[in-house]
Parts: C-alpha cells; sequence; structure tokens
C-alpha cells in the first residue's frame, strides 16, 4: 500500500509538471484529468501516443528532467507491483516442492 501510494502521487506530480509545461511553453490548456493520463501511461510505458511532449519546443533541461520524472516512475511503480505479488503469494500456501527442487530432480 505504501509504495502504491507513493507511485500515486508521483503520478499527481508528473501531471501537474505536465500541465505546467504545456502551458509555459505552447501556452495551451492541459486539463489535469488529460495530464494525470499522460503520466499514466507514460509511468506505465504504453505510450498510446494520445499526448506527448512536443518536440519542437523541448529545451535542454527538459532533457534531464522529463527522463528522471519518468524513471523514478519506473521504479515506484516496480516496487509497488513487486510488493503487490509478494502479498498475493502470501495468500497461497507452499506446500509442495520449490521450482528449484524440481528442476534439480530431472534428468
Amino acid at each position: 500500500l505504501f509504495w502504491g501510494c507513493l507511485y500515486y502521487g508521483w503520478m499527481c506530480i508528473i501531471a501537474l509538471y505536465a500541465a505546467w509545461w504545456k502551458d509555459d511553453r505552447l501556452e495551451e490548456h492541459l486539463p489535469y484529468k488529460d495530464a494525470y493520463w499522460f503520466s499514466f501511461i507514460s509511468t506505465t510505458t504504453v505510450g498510446f501516443g494520445d499526448y506527448y511532449l512536443d518536440h519542437e519546443v523541448i529545451q535542454k533541461r527538459d532533457l534531464i528532467v522529463w527522463p528522471l520524472l519518468f524513471l523514478t516512475g519506473f521504479v515506484l511503480l516496480s516496487s509497488f507491483l513487486n510488493k503487490l505479488s509478494e502479498c498475493i503469494l502470501g495468500w497461497f500456501p507452499q506446500d509442495g516442492p520449490t521450482l528449484e527442487e524440481n528442476l534439480e530432480n530431472t534428468d
């Protein structure tokens, strides 16, 4: 739950920055729900292409800021999914042999 909350908060930060960036560079208003959608599809690496950064207005600092935002989002998402899978696997008993033991017993 902790990692999920961190990931959600980080997506909100990316969304706020994306809305500000679009308004600052292109003087176009990007609604928050669209900015949040952009942050979600970017941090999950889906990238539908419906929202993207306009290449004509990217500056040098954007080449540092955007990758750091997205890479941090990747880390938070992977941590959340790892902990979620551990939680789900905890619901199922592990009485049988492990995969490693099964592989050692094969010919």
